[in-house]
């Protein structure tokens, strides 16, 4: 979907394309810049000189190197263990947000671990350009995903908070004069919080409160936490020894954080780790009682859970240096565990992706308008936590033939750059509807009004899945007059049916 929604903002930017106008009718450019922004303008600018599909993984490789460095970058700033410890970063990226495509937020987390290097330099040195360099990089995150924004701005307080009660606690300074003492670091605070005004202009508040007042099953959320449903992107026997070696690899870094904030205390001062470590610590506590959807998005706590293990990292980079035989053995492990990761995932994923390529290479014809919908039966994959077939794996088919997707997720949430427009057609039916395609298939199925309103006016439906019993019997959608107006084809894992007259 990211790289379709790219193709769309190519044809809205060429106002000559042929077309240009379809587009035009159903989407349209946001203003002022939503979060999501940044994505989606690195993305436009790979696609370019690149093609769509090598774009991504240029993307995926950004994610990855800018999140490594980044953890390396802060771990730097925080103790002497950072060499050694940022290796660690290399498995825990290999996650479930990562790879269920939550792109914009694993690039905003990697920029997170910039901003957080630059804060904790800046406020050691009263340094003024590494301040300057932190209220940058909280900038791109703001418009990148404002999740990790407030992962930073929280540590950022907490660091703070911590400064100044250090001085009451070790050092008996007056409070007035500890505020003047941290002056500086209380300002470039207090400007980077001002970046959540901006983020509440796209806060959707209904839906926001509708979330925070759910009631859901913590208990149930609370054993897919343990369970590492949220990190670990794949199932079985095998997936056992990452998570293993997940959990083994917190408890020590947990244990190196605590070690070296008693030593802290015992000496009556304290650190830029102490700050990680409460961060982390109340994470584990607090994230069961999150809400799983937020601001209309979904997965909304999964997505932190990464955060412990990578804030947990840093934290445990701090302390005395580890002895030579120590560092060699977790540095060793640490890339067996890496090895492990990106061998688990071409074992897992590399043939579920070539099977999704599928509908890359299928022959297209340009179309207009089309919907995607699931079919009677659907493609499965039980080794992964993630269905990868599932919902918007269609949509690959309509970037590639310049179609113009009806019922597209997302474009009701004011976080994305593009968004749909109100249109006769599009009017008909809620959002929630266009966003799920089982919703909308459903809808069409119990509404021969807008049944017929849909079909008469689409050239191109895609249906995610395979027909059943067999192509020449359609989905049922189709039943009334698929014989004289659409051709459907089967296509290995899903099926397409194109309207026979001309498109419009």
């Amino acid at each position: 979907m990211h790289l379709y929604y790219v193709s769309v903002l190519s044809h809205l930017d060429h106002g000559s394309s042929t077309f240009f106008p379809i587009f035009e009718k159903f989407f349209f450019v946001r203003h002022p810049l939503p979060p999501y922004t940044v994505h989606y303008a690195i993305l436009r600018w790979l696609t370019g000189f690149l093609s769509y599909v090598q774009a991504e993984k240029y993307m995926a490789c950004l994610i990855l190197i800018s999140t490594a460095f980044g953890l390396r970058f802060l771990a730097q700033a925080i103790g002497k263990n950072s060499n050694v410890m940022s290796l660690w970063i290399i498995p825990v990226s290999l996650s479930w947000p990562f790879f269920m495509g939550f792109h914009n937020y694993c690039l905003s987390l990697g920029f997170g671990l910039w901003a957080l290097g630059f804060w904790f330099r800046g406020a050691r040195s009263d340094n003024r350009i590494l301040y300057f360099l932190f209220l940058l990089t909280i900038l791109l995150i703001l418009f990148t995903h404002p999740v990790p924004l407030l992962l930073v701005l929280a540590i950022v307080a907490a660091d703070v908070v911590i400064r100044i009660g250090q001085d009451a606690l070790f050092r008996a300074v007056p409070t007035r004069r500890s505020l003047v003492l941290h002056r500086w670091p209380i300002l470039v605070a207090s400007l980077a919080f001002c970046s959540l005004a901006y983020v509440a202009l796209f806060v959707n508040r209904s839906s926001t409160a509708k979330n925070l007042t759910e009631h859901f099953s913590r208990a149930k959320v609370a054993a897919s936490l343990l369970r590492l449903d949220s990190l670990c992107f794949a199932t079985g026997p095998l997936s056992q020894l990452y998570r293993i070696a997940l959990y083994a690899l917190l408890v020590l870094c947990l244990y190196f954080a605590v070690a070296h904030f008693r030593h802290l205390w015992k000496k009556r001062e304290l650190a830029p780790s102490t700050a990680l470590l409460l961060c982390a610590l109340v994470m584990i506590v607090v994230l069961p009682l999150l809400p799983r959807d937020m601001n209309g998005s979904e997965h909304f706590s999964d997505r932190l859970a990464i955060c412990i293990w990578i804030v947990a990292i840093a934290a445990a980079s701090a302390g005395p240096a580890l002895r030579p035989r120590a560092r060699n053995i977790v540095a060793i492990a640490a890339v067996a565990v890496a090895l492990f990761a990106i061998g688990l995932a071409d074992h897992l994923i590399r043939p579920v992706a070539n099977r999704l390529s599928l509908i890359e290479d299928a022959p297209v014809k340009p179309h207009r308008l089309g919907i995607l919908l699931d079919a009677p039966v659907r493609e499965y994959n039980r080794y992964l936590t993630f269905d990868p077939y599932i919902r918007w794996a269609g949509a690959r088919y309509f970037r590639r033939s310049n179609a113009v997707l009806l019922n597209s997720p997302w474009l009701d949430l004011p976080i994305l750059p593009i968004g749909l427009r109100a249109t006769p057609l599009t009017a008909r039916f809620s959002p929630v509807e266009l966003t799920v395609p089982r919703s909308f298939h459903q809808h069409l199925m119990d509404s021969p009004a807008d049944r017929n309103a849909v079909l008469s006016a689409i050239d191109l439906i895609v249906f995610v899945g395979r027909p059943q019993p067999a192509p020449s019997a359609p989905d049922p959608l189709l039943a009334d007059d698929s014989a004289h107006r659409w051709r459907c084809t089967q296509n290995v894992w899903y099926f397409v049916c194109e309207a026979k007259r001309q498109p419009r």
